[in-house]
């Protein structure tokens, strides 16, 4: 990590491709960067933590910019979440409807990032919307099951119950959403509904951080299989004109 793979290399002409699911498509994150310079100012308070972790794992030096043994290397980002983005775009306007692509990255506290959808789902532009990011979950002491794309999805269904129609689905690309075997969850204006007719209280729930309990009972999880590619989460929402 951190460049030190390059210093095995010995001088080797490489291409070095990357698949990146990170804010910001930054080299030396994705993937912590075994084959690009680690950068030479860490964060405040970070020096000494790192000296001890070297000490203790006797890790060599990681190279500085400049370093011999990085001259013959070249790196190029060839996916991320844009791509996803922009490939879920051309692949609803294939199917004739009308899109938005959001650049900005989704990011922070689910419930937060479920507000701003929502706004855009009920008084945005009809059709599509497409956004890309990771959302944060809060947990509490005794998590129940469920990844930030369930509690995103549920999130939105309380915030959207009993408008518009209007459809919303968050997806890990990599075919996981936390420590669960689906990929997310889809879900409309009528979700909520459907699970009060069983008993169930969407906010109980997501303050457990058991999302995918409620949303296996209303019959809403997406389960796609683990996909082989993580470009980060993408996010699509429909609703149709007022």
């Amino acid at each position: 990590k951190a460049g030190r793979l390059a210093r095995y290399l010995g001088g080797r002409p490489t291409r070095n491709l990357l698949i990146s699911d990170v804010p910001g498509d930054d080299p030396a994150i994705i993937g912590s960067g075994p084959l690009i310079a680690a950068d030479p100012a860490p964060s405040p308070g970070a020096p000494d933590r790192v000296q001890r972790i070297l000490d203790r794992v006797r890790a060599p030096s990681p190279p500085r910019p400049g370093d011999p043994c990085l001259a013959t290397i070249r790196t190029a980002v060839i996916a991320g979440p844009a791509d996803a983005a922009e490939a879920a775009a051309a692949a609803l306007r294939a199917r004739g409807q009308p899109v938005q692509v959001h650049r900005e990255r989704l990011t922070g506290d689910v419930q937060e990032a479920a507000r701003r959808i929502a706004a855009t789902l009920i008084s945005g532009a009809a059709g599509a919307h497409v956004w890309s990011g990771e959302t944060t979950v809060t947990l509490p002491d005794d998590p129940g099951r469920g990844g930030r794309n369930q509690s995103l999805c549920l999130a939105v269904a309380q915030l959207i119950a009993g408008a518009v129609p209007i459809a919303f689905t968050s997806i890990g690309t990599d075919g996981n959403d936390g420590a669960t075997d689906d990929a997310g969850a889809v879900v409309d204006q009528s979700t909520i509904a459907h699970g009060r007719e069983q008993g169930l209280d969407a906010g109980d729930f997501l303050r457990r951080a058991d999302a995918a309990v409620y949303l296996e009972a209303v019959g809403a999880l997406v389960h796609t299989g683990t996909t082989g590619t993580n470009v980060s989460d993408l996010m699509i929402g429909w609703r149709t004109p007022a």
